[in-house]
């Protein structure tokens, strides 16, 4: 098994300057985007692209105040369109595509109008050199069988107007996973990928919701990730209650007896 640290590049991303994650709704692929704009960040100079105009909800620019103060730049509306479900981005990602000494992640929407704006940057990318990584939560509807898999990454590709790198398997219930999840889900991303024909690019899992518990997938890298997109009303509740992990929260835990 080869385990990643938090902060490491990924062996497909290496020789590729920009990452881009795709997937549906609850895949995780803004988790993972965010996780891997941090990664880049440790690396050298970095942005993520926040192109996610399906959902309004657990988008990358919402920590765009974390990510300046830690020197990643970040391409999406801002004032007042930075809620708006449109396709609005300024010359942000061309900019950052002409820049050679920038490792740019590019977070897209979750469906076919979402991959539509990433295509009208395809000639660019074609020239920079891309990883489009497709992420899968087998968990959600509408990928949760190979066929569905194919089916979905077509759509993105059909709308994109770009082809696939890897899969990318993420399965997880939120606080509900468990190393069954985890086991059970992976075979069938596994299965996906290889109707596909493509690689496997990692195995991501959140050690909060599994404890010591590490996935061995064999040659396919374990990565570990933080988890920065929990509804807000998590975050209204930690302001009142000091609980002693976000775990705990989420499963209703007590608060922490500071007497103890």
């Amino acid at each position: 098994m080869t385990l990643l640290k938090k902060t490491e590049i990924l062996p497909l991303e290496r020789e590729r300057r920009v990452t881009i994650l795709a997937g549906p709704y609850g895949s995780g692929k803004t988790e993972i985007a965010i996780n891997r704009a941090y990664a880049a960040g440790r690396a050298g100079r970095a942005a993520i692209v926040d192109l996610d105009i399906v959902n309004p909800y657990f988008r990358s620019r919402e920590l765009r105040e974390e990510f300046e103060r830690k020197g990643i730049q970040v391409a999406a509306p801002r004032g007042h369109l930075a809620q708006a479900d449109l396709p609005a981005l300024t010359g942000d990602m061309e900019r950052l595509l002409a820049d050679p000494e920038v490792r740019i992640v590019v977070d897209v929407g979750g469906d076919p109008a979402g991959a539509r704006l990433l295509g009208s940057y395809a000639p660019s990318l074609e020239k920079v050199g891309y990883a489009l990584f497709l992420v899968v939560n087998p968990n959600r509807p509408f990928v949760s069988t190979p066929e569905e898999i194919e089916t979905a990454l077509g759509e993105i590709e059909g709308a994109s107007k770009l082809r696939a790198t890897a899969v990318l398997s993420n399965p997880h219930l939120i606080q509900l996973t468990t190393p069954q999840v985890v086991e059970e889900g992976h075979q069938i991303v596994l299965a996906g990928a290889a109707r596909l024909g493509l690689p496997l690019g990692g195995l991501f899992f959140v050690p909060e919701f599994l404890g010591s518990w590490v996935p061995d997938c064999g040659d396919v890298p374990a990565v570990p990730m933080d988890r920065f997109m929990l509804p807000p009303w998590f975050e209204d509740i930690r302001r009142f209650a000091p609980y002693r992990d976000r775990r705990s929260l989420m499963e209703g835990a007590p608060p922490e007896n500071k007497g103890e």
